[in-house]
């Protein structure tokens, strides 16, 4: 009996450790120096700064976001959503965005 109240307590303990490590968003590893911020819901935030490119996530105007200062290429910025953990780019026509 004791034997399974220790197996049962490590299969308990087990199961936290997933729900922790989701919970946790990860930081870029280049920290951006900018801020921005969404001007509309649902924008797409993308792999490149093309509309071929695939889409990571989308950013709302709700997200805390910021911008690696300088990345703008085919009007995409490149940036960080700190709310969902996504880092790419989205189209400069749905953000505000500054260098600190």
């Amino acid at each position: 009996m004791n034997r399974m109240m220790r197996i049962g307590t490590v299969a308990a303990a087990l199961t936290v450790v997933p729900v922790l490590a989701a919970a946790h968003r990860a930081s870029p590893a280049d920290e951006p120096s900018g801020g921005a911020m969404f001007l509309a819901d649902g924008v797409r935030i993308r792999s490149c700064p093309s509309t071929s490119c695939g889409v990571k996530g989308l950013g709302y105007r709700s997200h805390a976001v910021g911008w690696y200062c300088g990345e703008v290429q085919n009007a995409f910025a490149h940036i960080y959503d700190f709310t969902t953990g996504v880092d790419g780019w989205a189209a400069t026509q749905y953000l505000s965005y500054y260098c600190d």
